[in-house]
């Protein structure tokens, strides 16, 4: 029974996105920031143990309840994920690169970061009004969210102008438009705004950000 038990989990991991390693020795990661330095426990050469999040960011993160990635704040990410030593570890470029994040990589085991994680940092995140979204050919006012380069949008308002209804796992922290995931979202003043990108993906469209009102 054990036997099929462990095989049967093993499957699961690995449909969710979790791939196995074999025993890996851990060894310390280092992340710098002006002048703190913070130490996590890491595998291999570029993955660091999942509560590095917490750790060096500041941000809460925790398994998701289906096993299908791991909820950073309210977000789910499932990319670079590893299983070992009965532990969840993540690949940290491929992280850094996901959030955003400006950093330098002096070695596989050290990364000096010029900054937080964009996306939940008050600092990088600008709201702006007078933009519109040219859907259709039709030019709709939003107020959209900016963090950095990235464009954001109010997914209610949004979905009410297209006829899309969101689906939103708030417990796995997934939002999906059309059946495909918008991976990249987040809460401004209690709404959800997403990605322009991952909309566009998402539902095939190419929808632009314009200057002006309605037309």
């Amino acid at each position: 029974m054990m036997v099929v038990f462990l095989l049967f989990a093993t499957f699961v991991l690995s449909l969710s996105g979790i791939s196995f390693a074999g025993d890996d020795d851990e060894h310390g990661v280092v992340f710098t920031f002006g002048d703190q330095e913070i130490t996590v426990t890491g595998i291999r050469k570029e993955y660091a143990e999942m509560n590095f999040v917490k750790d060096v960011f500041g941000v809460s993160v925790s398994s998701t309840e289906n096993n299908n990635g791991i909820l950073v704040k309210n977000l789910n990410y499932n990319k670079g994920l590893i299983y070992a030593n009965g532990k969840t570890y993540v690949h940290v470029p491929t992280f850094l690169n996901f959030f955003d994040v400006s950093y330098t990589k002096v070695k596989s085991w050290k990364y000096a970061l010029d900054e937080k994680l964009p996306l939940f940092s008050k600092s990088a995140r600008k709201t702006t009004g007078g933009e519109v979204l040219i859907i259709r050919g039709a030019k709709i006012p939003f107020q959209l969210l900016r963090v950095k380069k990235k464009v954001y949008v109010p997914i209610q308002e949004f979905t009410d102008v297209v006829k899309v209804t969101p689906a939103f796992d708030r417990k796995n922290g997934m939002l999906k438009l059309n059946g495909k995931q918008i991976e990249h979202w987040t809460y401004q003043d209690a709404a959800v705004y997403g990605s322009l990108d991952d909309i566009n993906q998402a539902l095939g469209m190419e929808i632009t950000v314009a200057q002006g009102g309605a037309k």
